[in-house]
């Protein structure tokens, strides 16, 4: 993801959150994700949703838990052959920020 982009989000009349991202310099595609952060350095985050967006810098989430801290996380994916096959890669960097349900709560990266 290129650094220094924006990264909105914006909260719908039926309450969903519309996602939009800067475009990455290379990606084939967007992968999409909605964890619970991890409460310990032991944990792994648990991921709640995952879509993968093709031919666009935004998309529309699902109605997500009230009252919980969640992170939503926007990758790059880029598609490439190797000697093993077809590989996926997700590029360096990406764009998360913190919400709680369906309200922003603080932004990060």
């Amino acid at each position: 993801m290129p650094a220094g982009g924006t990264f909105v989000i914006e909260q719908q009349p039926e309450g969903n959150l519309m996602l939009t991202w800067p475009e990455a310099d290379r990606a084939d595609y967007y992968c999409v994700e909605v964890l619970v952060p991890a409460q310990t350095e032991d944990e792994e985050p648990e991921l709640v949703y995952r879509d993968y967006i093709e031919d666009a810098t935004s998309c529309l989430l699902p109605e997500l838990p009230p009252g919980i801290t969640l992170t939503l996380r926007v990758r790059s994916v880029v598609d490439y052959k190797s000697l093993g096959g077809e590989q996926i890669r997700f590029t360096p960097g990406s764009r998360s920020v913190t919400v709680n349900g369906n309200r922003v709560a603080a932004s990060g990266e």
